[in-house]
């Protein structure tokens, strides 16, 4: 979430000096090699993955913002034969306290593990602890995040967010599925490449969800994915 995304603040001594009071509309993306570590489809692999962010600031000092974040991936487990496809969109709105920031997110999450049987009976390998799911779900949850500047040239930053269900629809064929929460930690820098318009970010990124599972016939299990992505990319700033 790339911290705070509050791009019209041009860092200076102990405060922040506003280039304008009119809103400002940001442009950002990301990309980075994501480590995967899937319960679900009982296996581990690496997949280049994207992110993008559409967001605006407002109001007095552009303390208040709204942002549109989403991160679409497929994700091949090679060990199994085993595929992930996800899609998290999100929308944010947050507000901003001098280096600190709270919201508010509304979210809905697609995800679907599918299982090569054929590939997998070909080489021999075992598929018998993944699970072939489809679910989709919206839910909310909250925000939070501080941002640490170091003079004019940038910041640090640490954002976490935390995602509960609100709904979820099960379109799994062999039993009841459902997503449970969400959270994530992220951490970086952004570098003001040319002032109050384009800068650079790198961090890194850790996100957990759950799912519980439960077959026909069978006991409930819950399995939980986990995503480490170190990750680079540009913001662009639209004053």
């Amino acid at each position: 979430m790339y911290g705070c995304m509050w791009c019209g603040i041009a860092f200076s001594g102990e405060d922040a000096a506003i280039s304008s009071q009119l809103p400002s509309v940001f442009v950002s993306s990301d990309a980075g090699y994501t480590t995967y570590q899937s319960g679900v489809v009982d296996s581990n692999d690496a997949s280049f993955t994207v992110r993008y962010t559409l967001g605006v600031m407002g109001g007095t000092d552009k303390r208040f913002s709204m942002t549109l974040e989403g991160s679409p991936s497929l994700v091949k487990f090679r060990l199994n034969k085993t595929t992930v496809r996800y899609n998290w969109q999100d929308i944010l709105f947050r507000a901003r306290w001098k280096y600190f920031y709270g919201g508010l997110l509304l979210s809905i999450n697609r995800y679907k593990s599918e299982i090569d049987e054929e590939a997998a009976a070909e080489e021999n390998v075992d598929v018998a602890k993944a699970y072939d799911v489809n679910a989709l779900r919206s839910g909310y949850g909250i925000n939070i995040g501080l941002v640490i500047p170091y003079g004019k040239p940038g910041f640090f930053y640490l954002d976490a967010f935390y995602h509960t269900t609100a709904e979820s629809l099960n379109l799994y064929e062999n039993g009841e599925v459902t997503i449970g929460p969400r959270t994530q930690v992220d951490f970086g820098t952004r570098l003001h490449a040319i002032a109050n318009t384009l800068d650079v970010i790198w961090g890194y990124r850790v996100m957990t969800i759950s799912f519980n599972i439960e077959e026909t016939g069978a006991e409930k299990e819950t399995r939980k994915e986990t995503l480490s992505t170190p990750y680079a990319g540009l913001l662009l700033i639209l004053n």
